[in-house]
């Protein structure tokens, strides 16, 4: 049930939403100015609320973390190099 909880009002302002364009209560330039609006600037607020609120474990595997972090940065580095010098 609670993923339920979670889920619908989300739907539920998706679907409203697509109803609002399909039957032309908002025209195409006031979905692609609410587009807009979301994208740059809602989402990112709702990404970092939702990162400054999370609990830290008192049990986290940093070992893991630094290993999974570590050997992203090296291949996002490895790759800029190869593609600086290849295109």
């Amino acid at each position: 049930m609670a993923i339920l909880e979670t889920v619908f009002p989300i739907m539920a302002i998706v679907l409203l939403g697509y109803w609002a364009a399909r039957v032309k209560y908002l025209s195409e330039s006031d979905c692609d100015s609410l587009s807009i609006f979301v994208f740059s600037f809602l989402i990112p607020m709702l990404l970092f609320i939702g990162t400054a609120n999370a609990k830290i474990p008192d049990n986290m595997q940093w070992n893991f973390l630094l290993g999974f972090y570590g050997a992203l940065l090296c291949i996002y580095f490895v790759s800029v190099l190869i593609a600086k010098y290849l295109f």
